[in-house]
């Protein structure tokens, strides 16, 4: 038979691996973008026809990648294709030129139907 000190150990020991694994759990640092897996890799006009065609496929807070000529340069954005908006979450990060190619990757967050445009935000240029 256990004493009573035994078990109040054991149960101090299981109270406090679950406390330390919550915490670590807590704060965990959140996954990038540059080491997501990606949903979708390719042209950015493919994603385009995908998007507008109403593909079943559900790409709404996942991890795309793409392929684009940059028509429209911003201070924290670029368009691709006339129809891909980019957000970076600081100033671009290099010289880039509009009529460029270029590859992106970053997070759908969704079509905006005013601006007739898809979403990408957390962008990073991949080369």
């Amino acid at each position: 038979m256990h004493s009573k000190k035994s078990k109040l150990l054991i149960l101090f020991i299981i109270v406090s691996s679950a406390l330390i694994l919550s915490i670590a759990y807590i704060f965990k640092p959140p996954a990038t973008i540059e080491n997501s897996s990606v949903s979708f890799n390719g042209e950015a006009v493919d994603f385009i026809n995908k998007i507008e065609s109403n593909s079943s496929t559900n790409y709404v807070a996942k991890v795309i990648q793409l392929n684009g000529t940059i028509t429209q340069l911003e201070e924290k954005g670029i368009q691709l294709n006339n129809k891909v908006f980019c957000q970076f979450s600081s100033t671009l990060p290099r010289k880039i030129t509009k009529g460029s190619k270029i590859t992106i990757k970053g997070k759908y967050i969704g079509f905006d139907e005013l601006l007739d445009e898809i979403k990408l935000n957390n962008c990073t240029i991949i080369k």
